[in-house]
């Protein structure tokens, strides 16, 4: 099977989004665990944040519960753990703040590398060069606002950097088209 990328009927080389150099592969590495370890406190925020609300608004307690025997297929693990996802009790509030502060921090901590040396505002977090580091980072930036975080102008504040890749990523052709999702979830 031939892989050879065509343009205009000429092959071409595909654009490196994984870098090359060792050090650099390293950090964009980095990003990518930064991301997974995010997913991990982003996933239960969602199922109580997210999943809660959204069939809280469609379904009258008894209409839910009709529901979700259904969609469990007899699984009462399934039962029980959606039904605290619709009361909003999947997480305990200490663990809702754990994950939100774990959350934050990793937030930081990409604010902290946006800020390049000297003053210049980075635009790309390794090397000016988009790659799979910012890749790795994009799905958190669209997730934050719809579980809480990055939802208020207080908290976007704090972040400047942060939401100046956010944008400058959400218009690359990759992302564009999906720009209108994204816009929805930050403007709510």
């Amino acid at each position: 099977c031939d892989h050879t990328l065509v343009q205009d009927g000429k092959p071409f080389p595909p654009p490196l989004l994984y870098p090359t150099d060792p050090l650099d592969k390293i950090e964009a590495k980095m990003w990518q665990y930064w991301e997974l370890s995010l997913a991990e406190e982003f996933w239960p925020l969602s199922r109580q944040q997210v999943d809660g609300t959204i069939w809280r608004w469609m379904y009258t307690r008894p209409q839910f519960m009709e529901r979700v025997k259904e969609w469990s297929n007899g699984d009462e693990f399934y039962v029980a753990k959606a039904t605290k996802m619709y009361n909003g009790t999947f997480l305990s509030p200490n663990v809702v703040k754990r994950s939100i502060l774990r959350i934050m921090r990793g937030f930081a901590m990409l604010e902290a590398a946006l800020k390049a040396d000297g003053g210049n505002k980075k635009t790309y977090l390794i090397n000016e060069k988009f790659s799979q580091a910012d890749i790795a980072v994009y799905p958190r930036l669209c997730k934050a606002p719809q579980n809480g975080i990055l939802s208020t102008s207080g908290q976007r504040s704090l972040f400047p950097n942060v939401l100046r890749l956010f944008s400058g990523l959400a218009k690359r052709p990759a992302f564009k088209s999906f720009w209108w999702r994204d816009l929805v979830i930050w403007s709510s």
